[in-house]
């Protein structure tokens, strides 16, 4: 069996149906974590930094192009205030994230931002989600120096008329700008885990994906085949009968560019706002009564609102998995 099977046989395993035993242990998870929300509040565990939208790609399977929310970058100052609000609440986090809705390295300045958030947060692993493909030799230099401890890598094809029908970015500096990064890690001593991913669309065939893993497996750390994202409805990803709490409600903190907190990073037009902690103190935003109606609605199976609730992927196979194994989260001082 080669690493393609093989990984596509575990995702198959992740959806089989789950034993009586495993049910009860979920449904318990569930409630001894909404009970500590619900009464003395609770800390995330990671922080979603959109540290800017724009975007240079224009994937397929992303609503970015037809996005209306005012874009921009957040600047050093409002990116030390967030961080240091967070600081002295003294919340626990384990994950710092660049994602959102733009290209992290359009940033010129997510260097920076990277080095305080491990000054502050020095036990947090911080990720860089990027198309790679602005990633020049002086950028992947200041990124090895950055303590960046994760670069994940949005390619999503194998070949040259795949990768550019999905991304609309051109094919050879987006590799050779990976494979020079990967060289100078090893040059390094590997001080950043490198993954590599492929959202499946109707323009992968399956040996399009096959040759995908062949391809890196070995180059990098780890090789992904990540669930279709519905985006909230944007895309319809059709029914799905099992639905579970979804777990960014309970332990992320997704922060857009402007300071706003969105409900989860699916929200891309942010139509649900928490907060903002430009104003507000982050303890106020995640305890919320807003955030803990919205965790007493899916504890009792009511997925109905907010709209992208309905059909996410998170609350159904990523939800399961991550309840079976839920730890109680740090309690909150509120």
């Amino acid at each position: 069996m080669d690493r393609l099977d093989a990984f596509l046989q575990e995702k198959e395993a992740m959806l089989g149906r789950v034993s009586d035993k495993e049910e009860r242990l979920i449904r318990n998870n569930i409630k001894r974590q909404y009970d500590i929300s619900a009464s003395i509040g609770i800390y995330p565990r990671q922080l979603a930094i959109e540290t800017v939208n724009h975007c240079n790609a224009e994937c397929v399977m992303c609503p970015y192009p037809q996005m209306k929310r005012h874009k921009g970058t957040m600047s050093e100052e409002v990116h030390r205030l967030i961080i240091d609000k967070i600081a002295v609440w003294n919340a626990p986090i384990e994950t710092i994230s660049h994602a959102g809705m733009g290209e992290p390295l359009l940033d010129k300045r997510i260097e920076q931002k990277i080095i305080y958030e491990k000054q502050i947060f020095t036990n947090a692993k911080v990720a860089i989600y990027s198309n790679v493909s602005v990633l020049n030799e002086k950028r992947a230099g200041q990124i090895l120096e950055s303590g960046v401890d994760i670069l994940s890598v949005s390619l999503n094809g194998y070949s040259k008329e795949v990768y550019e029908s999905v991304m609309k970015l051109p094919f050879e500096r987006t590799q050779r700008n990976l494979h020079r990064f990967i060289k100078m890690n090893n040059e390094r001593g590997h001080p950043i885990q490198i993954n590599v991913s492929l959202i499946p669309t109707k323009h992968h065939s399956k040996k399009e994906i096959e040759n995908f893993f062949s391809y890196w497996d070995g180059k990098v750390d780890g090789v992904i085949v990540p669930p279709y994202i519905g985006w909230g409805g944007y895309f319809d990803l059709g029914v799905r009968k099992e639905q579970y709490p979804c777990r960014y409600i309970f332990e992320v903190l997704q922060i857009d560019w402007d300071g706003t907190v969105a409900m989860c990073c699916e929200d891309y037009e942010t139509k649900y706002p928490l907060g903002n902690l430009k104003e507000q103190e982050p303890q106020e935003v995640f305890n919320s009564p807003t955030l803990q109606e919205q965790r007493r609605r899916m504890v009792e199976g009511d997925f109905a609102l907010p709209p992208i609730c309905v059909d996410c992927i998170e609350s159904h196979e990523v939800a399961r998995q991550y309840w079976k194994q839920a730890e109680v989260l740090p309690l909150s001082k509120i």
